[in-house]
């Protein structure tokens, strides 16, 4: 008879838990901290873009000086980084794997 405890899937321990997992809650959480840290930078873009246009011509803090052509990257960045990066991981992919039994 075959040994079956041979092939016996070994857990990662520490962070490798969180980064190899393959458990849907911990995929979940994944994605939530995933979306968070992007809506981080998907709001900066928006504080500076939205600065530009309080205050034209002056410099940014914690930016600089905005370009024409930087400020409509940031718009556009804004907003793929939001739907894609944020919207959807979170609603749909965070809470839908959180909720699977």
């Amino acid at each position: 008879m075959a040994d079956s405890g041979s092939h016996a899937h070994h857990p990662y321990h520490g962070i490798g838990h969180y980064i190899f997992s393959t458990d849907h809650k911990v995929i979940a959480k994944q994605y939530l901290f995933t979306g968070m840290a992007m809506a981080l930078l998907g709001g900066f873009f928006a504080y500076v873009f939205r600065m530009q246009v309080a205050f034209p011509g002056t410099s940014v803090p914690g930016f600089g000086m905005v370009s024409p052509a930087e400020y409509n990257s940031l718009v556009t960045n804004h907003g793929t980084i939001m739907i894609f990066w944020v919207a959807m991981p979170l609603l749909i992919a965070a809470f839908g794997n959180y909720l699977i039994r």
